[in-house]
């Protein structure tokens, strides 16, 4: 008789789990004559199985990855199979005529006689289970017996119960619970209770309910019984939410009357002819009024148009509006943000008794190129920005022009303005480089030019 073992990439193996409620048969031997050389396990497991009634069940990374060599004529089989793995890890476990391998573990085939009250308990009437009959189920992992199972029902049994919070007892209503197969369900009442008609048998009870962790219950169902169960408090944990706001600038600066608003806001308000107007932005600020209809000009205060002072770039813009008052100079690509003062004016601005607005425009995208462009109905524009120098500088360029000739078109000829034309552009270009920490240079300039001209005498450029 020779045995050889050899490893081959063995793996672990996971356990068997067998539950039952029978005891185990004693079966006569069977004998078997089995011939292998350098064969997998598994080879040896079929010649068993063929020659006797056994079936043998041990994980397949088991069976097909240990080679062994057998020579045996008339042996007992059980016998063969435990002087095989006589000197390893793996242990037999029999089960009626189920022979079970498993490593390092040994199955339990019979339930002990606790289970049923104690010695006598097989055979007593009125025995008691191994489970205490007014305990409270709280655990997912155990398994509750519902009724007696020394006189099991064979027709469907009420299982009732209350519901109740884990931490302060207090029932709790509204929970809701189920059993899918078959499919059964309730809802606690008011005062917590409930009760389901359930088959006998093993049964997972499913609990859900608002403010609650989702929970099971095991449950062997025997006769009608009684089932408390208490539940955990379901707590959310909230991420942090920061809230901010720009009202405490007007306590840190010294100027308290000044508005500063930011382009990307700017263009979420709806835009008139495609354009986004800072001008009209301005108006809609408080203590701010229009000059007029037809008008970018504004009044501060009571102020007159004239008493404004409007930067770009920090330099004076005396023109602010094209196109008789339709639009404002400013091209809404090249704007970055734009700051208000109506109050408490710094020094630096001169001696304007009104107001201040000072636009500051982009210094363009330091990283990548990119461009935007637009085409309304009275104007189109493109912009385009980039990096320079490597990353140490940028330059942004945008330019806008107009088509309008086809509105003055529009007015009758007897007006004597139905031949006139109307029209506008300008240019906008800044770059700037970073020379070191400390110091930087930029360079800003602008260009425009507008015309108009409806008679020899209103020529206008």
């Amino acid at each position: 008789m020779i045995f050889n073992l050899r490893p081959f990439s063995l793996s672990p193996l996971l356990p068997f789990a067998l539950s039952c409620l029978f005891s185990i048969s004693v079966c006569a031997q069977q004998r078997v004559t089995v011939q292998l050389s350098d064969r997998p396990l598994g080879e040896l497991f079929d010649a068993i199985e063929a020659q006797t009634g056994y079936r043998i069940y041990c994980a397949a990374e088991v069976s097909d990855s240990l080679i062994i060599s057998v020579g045996e004529t008339d042996v007992d089989a059980l016998a063969l199979l435990r002087r095989v793995f006589e000197n390893t890890d793996f242990k037999l476990s029999m089960f009626q005529n189920a022979v079970y391998i498993i490593k390092d573990k040994t199955l339990i085939t019979d339930l002990p006689d606790s289970f049923y009250g104690g010695a006598s308990g097989r055979q007593g009437a009125g025995a008691l289970p191994m489970f205490e009959r007014e305990a409270k189920a709280t655990s997912d992992a155990l398994i509750y017996a519902i009724g007696n199972p020394n006189a099991p029902s064979e027709k469907d049994v009420i299982m009732g119960g209350v519901v109740t919070n884990y931490k302060s007892g207090e029932p709790m209503a509204g929970v809701t619970l189920m059993v899918e197969d078959p499919l059964i369900g309730t809802t606690t009442d008011g005062f917590g209770y409930y009760s389901l008609r359930l088959p006998p048998g093993r049964r997972e009870l499913i609990i859900r309910g608002v403010g609650i962790k989702g929970a099971k219950r095991q449950l062997m169902v025997f006769s009608e019984g009684k089932l408390d169960i208490e539940l955990d408090e379901d707590i959310f944990s909230l991420s942090e939410v920061t809230v901010m706001a720009d009202k405490t600038d007007n306590v840190r600066s010294v100027s308290g009357g000044m508005e500063r608003l930011q382009m990307r806001n700017v263009k979420n308000i709806p835009t008139v002819l495609g354009e986004a107007d800072i001008l009209r932005i301005v108006m809609a600020l408080p203590g701010v009024k229009s000059a007029g209809e037809i008008s970018s000009g504004f009044n501060v205060r009571g102020g007159a148009t004239d008493q404004n002072l409007i930067l770009f770039n920090d330099g004076t813009i005396y023109s602010p509006t094209h196109l008789f008052g339709l639009f404002s100079t400013f091209n809404p690509d090249i704007v970055d943000n734009m700051e208000l003062y109506k109050s408490g004016i710094p020094a630096k601005y001169g001696g304007r008794i009104s107001s201040v607005l000072e636009v500051k425009s982009k210094e363009g995208n330091k990283k990548t190129f990119q461009g935007a462009g637009s085409i309304g109905l009275l104007t189109s524009r493109l912009t385009l920005e980039g990096p320079m120098f490597k990353g140490d500088g940028s330059y942004i360029v945008g330019g806008r022009t107009t088509y309008s000739d086809w509105l003055l078109g529009l007015i009758p000829e007897k007006s004597g303005y139905g031949d006139g034309t109307a029209g506008f552009y300008d240019l906008n270009a800044s770059a700037n480089y970073k020379i070191d920490e400390n110091n930087s240079v930029y360079l800003t300039g602008y260009y425009s030019r507008d015309r108009f001209s409806f008679k020899n005498a209103d020529e206008y450029s």
